[in-house]
């Protein structure tokens, strides 16, 4: 960066909704997440790892916070989560989603009971809430963990209501497994999978955009750290497993683009070159 007169890292987490990336793709994955929030969707945001997809609900959040402030979000603890019990972690079950929510609707209630009496005062806060004027957004990330039987009875969370007024909107954030498993027909989660909205993130169309909106977010010109024929070597580069007809599985998305543009700006600095061309993209390891 010192070499290359980047005294901001364009690479730095979005610190506000205009330094997004946004393609038509991710703008109605977006949409689509607001909507869920204020509308009581079930909706879940799939893409692979660095697609983007906790950007995208951060900047909902900040969203959330501006224009409806009466949306009360609620995060189930998943640092621990796993999809069975091992040493590394246990499942998310829906008792402890209906402590969460417990403790983010009436953090003053009392705790424990049956599975029953837990799920009645959860459903009698949410419509006390409710009532009060709030809306409620649950947000699960890494889903793509979740047990099975936890992602069956979300189906039944969502259906709660208030007469017409359904009492939680929810978002499952995950990588691809999630969408496998929402998109398959097995019986398991069929009840799921007819009624829960999956939005796909795809990777980068277009690298040389994304890469001068970081840098021009950040107060920078990315066509003078890079040549035109960088940008085309940095797509040839995140296309894996080619074929003899240049075929692959393309992985432009924007973790794995920004990694490796700047192991290409390090590269070049280490060896004095005032540009990144396509030969340090074709040299660089990462």
């Amino acid at each position: 960066r010192q070499a290359f007169g980047l005294a901001r890292n364009p690479f730095d987490e979005p610190q506000s909704p205009e330094a997004v990336y946004l393609t038509p793709r991710s703008r109605y994955a977006r949409e689509a997440l607001y909507d869920a929030a204020i509308n009581g969707n079930l909706l879940a945001l799939v893409g692979e790892s660095g697609s983007g997809k906790t950007t995208l609900v951060r900047e909902m959040e900040t969203r959330l916070a501006e224009e409806h402030p009466e949306v009360m979000i609620i995060r189930p603890y998943v640092l621990t989560m796993s999809p069975k019990d091992s040493g590394a972690g246990r499942p998310l079950r829906i008792s402890h989603i209906l402590e969460a929510i417990l403790a983010a609707v009436e953090p003053d209630s009392r705790r424990g009971g049956s599975p029953e009496a837990i799920s009645r005062r959860a459903h009698e806060a949410l419509t006390r809430s409710s009532r009060a004027g709030n809306r409620h957004l649950m947000v699960i990330e890494e889903a793509h963990d979740m047990h099975t039987q936890t992602l069956k009875s979300l189906k039944r969370l969502w259906e709660m209501r208030d007469g017409l007024k359904r009492l939680l909107s929810i978002v499952l954030v995950g990588q691809t497994e999630l969408g496998d498993r929402l998109t398959s027909t097995s019986a398991d989660v069929r009840e799921v999978v007819q009624r829960c909205d999956v939005v796909m993130l795809p990777p980068l169309p277009d690298i040389g955009d994304f890469l001068r909106h970081r840098f021009a977010a950040v107060g920078l010109d990315a066509d003078r750290v890079f040549t035109p024929d960088a940008y085309d070597a940095l797509r040839q580069r995140t296309i894996t497993g080619q074929d003899a007809r240049g075929r692959g599985v393309d992985m432009a998305y924007p973790l794995a683009v920004s990694n490796l543009a700047t192991a290409c700006i390090n590269f070049a600095a280490a060896g004095g070159m005032r540009q990144v061309n396509d030969d340090v993209v074709r040299t660089v390891q990462v």
